[in-house]
């Protein structure tokens, strides 16, 4: 980490922030939850998946969201099979354009990141409010994930 990221405020606002840096907020928890919305779920796995393989970038991020939510006294919103799902599906865009070299290029070209609701094409409805599904993978219940 360099000295830069380590004197990074608190309440940082994630469009503020290189990617790296963003990371580093988001580890060091000095964004608030105010302004982490669902973009930015999808930002923070792009960037974890520009810098590891999906496996360790699941990790990273279930980490990082779980942390967060606990620092921000919500630990019952993290939702694991949420969460790698969209990893996987940010994976599978990352695959279809390799090329894209920043988010915002990125994001443009996969607009359907941003229907929040896209887990529910491959999952039940009663699947994802499982118990199992908020606190380890369950596999897709409706069509296989990219």
């Amino acid at each position: 980490m360099s000295l830069e990221e380590a004197l990074l405020p608190v309440d940082l606002h994630p469009s503020d922030l290189s990617d790296d840096q963003f990371i580093v907020a988001m580890e060091q928890l000095r964004i608030s939850n105010a302004n982490f919305h669902h973009r930015d779920h999808i930002r923070l796995a792009w960037a974890y998946l520009q810098k590891a393989d999906l496996p360790l970038a699941e990790q990273k991020i279930s980490t990082c969201i779980r942390r967060f939510a606990a620092h921000n006294n919500a630990p019952h919103k993290y939702h694991h099979t949420i969460t790698l799902a969209w990893m996987r599906i940010v994976a599978a865009a990352m695959r279809l354009t390799p090329a894209m070299q920043t988010f915002e290029k990125f994001a443009a070209a996969h607009p359907f990141l941003f229907d929040a609701r896209l887990p529910w094409s491959f999952y039940s409805a009663a699947s994802l409010s499982s118990d199992a599904a908020r606190t380890a993978w369950v596999n897709p219940d409706l069509l296989a994930l990219p």
